[in-house]
């Protein structure tokens, strides 16, 4: 098994180099997005699914990343070099629009 971190890999073709790499090899790949695990969140997929609260049709979902996030991975990470990592956005957001893709 490869458990990769976000970024999965800097550019697409990282992506399906790593993919393709798992398939050819039998190797199970997954990527932590550990936010649709959290019990809130399964409680709100539970919700959605039942159609308990009728269709969705709207998410409006807010991260309040702080800005000492930016200045700690600009210094001490690799946010200030896209050639090593991902854009911000990116690196901040992934989880959340993962997230968002699980309740769909």
């Amino acid at each position: 098994t490869l458990f990769r971190s976000k970024p999965m890999g800097i550019t697409p073709e990282d992506c399906e180099e790593i993919v393709a790499a798992c398939r050819e090899n039998g190797v199970m790949l997954a990527v932590g997005h550990v936010l649709r695990y959290l019990p809130v969140s399964t409680q709100i997929k539970e919700l959605i699914d039942s159609g308990a609260i009728g269709d969705v049709v709207h998410i409006q979902h807010l991260e309040p990343v702080g800005f000492w996030h930016f200045a700690h991975s600009f210094v001490r990470g690799n946010a200030r070099n896209e050639e090593e990592s991902t854009f911000s956005l990116m690196s901040k957001s992934c989880h959340d629009i993962d997230l968002v893709n699980f309740w769909m």
